[in-house]
């Protein structure tokens, strides 16, 4: 099976953009660019965080994309859809991470971990 085949979501990936025009304070405007229907998974993972007060549960939320996908430290996720066009939530995550995961030759995809909520 295809790694590609395993993404059954899509995204829109919201890069931010430092454009050359600046403003009053010589600033660069930043600019907000949108990448729509990047095929990509939502996925979860519970971990245990065990301290001195006692243990927690922990949900992970990450995503993966394939190693052709623009994705950056500073970008935002919204519209998760699952493959029938449903919206998983309606709210955007927010990147902590972004994972580059290797192959044998070449990059083979992305993990990028997301946080985010209602």
């Amino acid at each position: 099976m295809a790694f590609d085949d395993f993404l059954v979501h899509t995204c829109t990936i919201v890069l931010t953009r430092s454009g050359e025009e600046v403003d009053e304070w010589n600033r660069p405007i930043q600019t907000k660019v949108k990448i729509e229907n990047v095929p990509c998974r939502f996925a979860t993972k519970e971990k245990s965080l065990i301290s001195e007060a006692g243990t927690s549960k922990v949900t992970e939320m990450y995503l993966l994309f394939g190693p052709d996908a623009q994705v950056s430290n500073d970008m935002e996720i919204a519209n998760v859809r699952d493959d029938s066009g449903g919206l998983l939530f309606d709210y955007a995550l927010k990147t902590i991470s972004v994972a580059p995961k290797i192959g044998m030759r070449s990059r083979h995809h992305y993990k990028v971990y997301v946080e985010g909520g209602a």
